[in-house]
């Protein structure tokens, strides 16, 4: 199958809302003014390999402890979904604030189980907590359950390091670096008492916790972190995205993958509106893109003019606009010529 259905992105837990159905969630329906403050964690979870899931598979998705050994314990929040379409799935997962502890890390997994309990694919993922009365998206890659002979498919995740932009690809034991270099730097991992590290032959190395990062380059140490909206950004370029593009206040964010569907995930979570493919066109100045459904009309207007993300302060190449039916969003994104840029490659 394409690898436009499949992402990463997952960048790319779940539910699966409109023609994808409703998310079940531990949390109660509404918070009053003395209860404790919900956040949200939103987003999309996609099949790395390329497959659709069984038909009588559940993904289930969970906020745990990272480092707890028992799973039902650690779990602060869970939601499920039936895997009765075809990836990505949008989820939210909401869970109160004051379950977590102040200085414990917590991780998202992933899991598809099919009606039998066998377990498909899986993935965990560190992910950055929003402020309590906010949400955050993420973007989660469920990958395959394989024998130890076969490969899992590679994730990536992008990291500043000062002015430097990198592109972190994993693979088994390895990983390559893209930005730090002319060329691909490949390193193997080793062994470390905290973290993962990563050594070559030269001495060049990277170090990685949490959000946290060291690159040593040449004998240079340089302290980096993780930039959820760049990991985020190439995990859709690898999907096939033509555009992908990210709001706040409400949080949103869209992909326009060419010749297959266009995904609007709104509100933190609430509203998933999913089209048939975009028809798109050059203006001046930018792009337009008309998609539409029996219920809904969607406009996307992607302006060739920088943008400032208004709560993370990234810095985007584009400005976009969409308009679904009377509503209009304001955000920040990028777009790819998938034409002369085809999707697979870090960039």
């Amino acid at each position: 199958m394409r690898w436009s259905r499949v992402l990463v992105t997952a960048l790319s837990a779940l539910a699966l809302l409109g023609a994808c159905g409703s998310p079940e969630s531990t949390s109660d329906a509404a918070a009053s003014p003395d209860q404790a403050v919900r956040v949200n964690l939103f987003g999309e979870v996609r099949a790395t390999d390329g497959n659709t899931l069984p038909d009588d598979a559940t993904v289930e998705i969970r906020l745990r402890r990272q480092d707890a050994e028992d799973l039902e314990s650690s779990t602060v929040a869970i939601t499920t979904i039936k895997a009765d379409t075809a990836p990505p799935f949008p989820f939210s997962l909401i869970y109160q604030a004051q379950d977590l502890e102040p200085d414990a890390h917590y991780v998202l997994e992933a899991r598809a189980i099919t009606a039998q309990g066998q377990l498909t694919h899986a993935t965990r993922a560190a992910v950055p907590l929003p402020s309590p009365g906010g949400g955050v998206s993420v973007n989660l890659q469920i990958s395959p359950i394989a024998p130890q002979s076969q490969a899992p498919a590679p994730v990536v995740t992008a990291y500043q390091c000062g002015a430097t932009n990198l592109i972190v690809q994993s693979e088994r034991d390895d990983i390559t670096i893209y930005g730090a270099t002319e060329a691909p730097l490949r390193l193997t991992r080793e062994r470390s008492a905290s973290g993962t590290q990563y050594r070559d032959d030269a001495g060049n190395g990277f170090w990685s916790h949490a959000r946290e990062a060291r690159l040593t380059l040449g004998g240079q140490l340089r302290e980096c972190d993780e930039d959820p909206d760049g990991s985020r950004r190439v995990a859709a370029r690898m999907a096939g995205a033509s555009v992908y593009a990210v709001g706040q206040e409400p949080g949103w964010f869209l992909t326009v993958v060419p010749d297959d569907r266009v995904t609007l995930v709104a509100d933190y979570g609430s509203q998933v509106v999913v089209t048939p493919p975009a028809s798109g066109h050059a203006v001046n100045g930018g792009w337009v893109y008309n998609a539409q459904t029996k219920g809904h009309a969607l406009n996307i207007v992607v302006r060739d003019t920088p943008c400032t993300d208004a709560m993370s302060g990234a810095q985007w190449p584009r400005t976009v606009t969409v308009t679904l039916d009377d509503r209009q969003l304001q955000g920040c994104g990028a777009r790819w010529d998938t034409q002369t840029e085809p999707a697979g490659r870090p960039s």
